[in-house]
C-alpha cells in the first residue's frame, strides 16, 4: 500500500465535486422544461432533497461497492486512487458515512477545517492522512 500524494487526492476531490451535481442538474432541467419558471413547491422540495441525498451518499455508496473499483469514487478511479482501512480491507458503509458526509462535508463549515484537512497529509508522513481520514480511520492509497 503506497499512500497517495496530495495533488492526485485534490484532483480526485475536484473531479468528484464536478460530477456530483450533474444528475440533479439534469433532473432539474427536465422538470423546468415541464413546468417552466413556476415549479410548484411540492415538486421543488423533493428535488432539493434528492440533490442533498445524492451529494451525501455519492461517495459512501461508491466507496463501499464490491469488485475492482471498491474504495473508489469516479474521481479516485480516474486518478488511480482508492480508500481503504489501515489493514487494507475495504470500507464498510458506516465508515464511509463517517468519512464523507460527516468528516468531510459537515465539518467543512468549521472555520479553517478545509485548510487543515488539505495540509495535514503534508504533515503526516508516511501515511499522508487528512483529518477526515484520521476521523474515519482510513487511508488513501495508489490503486495497484
Amino acid at each position: 500500500m503506497r499512500p497517495a500524494a496530495l495533488r492526485p487526492r485534490i484532483a480526485a476531490w475536484g473531479l468528484d465535486l464536478l460530477i456530483t451535481p450533474i444528475l440533479p442538474f439534469v433532473l432539474y432541467l427536465a422538470i423546468a422544461a415541464l413546468f417552466g419558471d413556476d415549479i410548484p413547491l411540492a415538486v421543488a422540495l423533493p428535488i432539493v432533497a434528492l440533490l442533498l441525498g445524492f451529494h451525501l451518499l455519492y461517495a459512501p455508496v461508491l466507496l463501499t461497492r464490491i469488485g475492482d473499483h471498491a474504495g473508489q469514487t469516479i474521481g479516485k478511479q480516474l486518478l488511480g486512487l482508492r480508500v481503504t482501512r489501515p489493514d487494507d480491507q475495504p470500507l464498510d458503509f458506516r465508515r464511509a458515512l463517517v468519512r464523507e458526509p460527516l468528516a468531510r462535508s459537515l465539518l467543512a463549515f468549521v472555520p479553517l477545517y478545509l485548510v487543515v484537512d488539505l495540509l495535514l497529509p503534508l504533515l503526516t508522513p508516511p501515511r499522508r492522512r487528512a483529518m477526515h481520514d484520521i476521523i474515519a480511520d482510513t487511508l488513501v492509497v495508489r490503486a495497484e
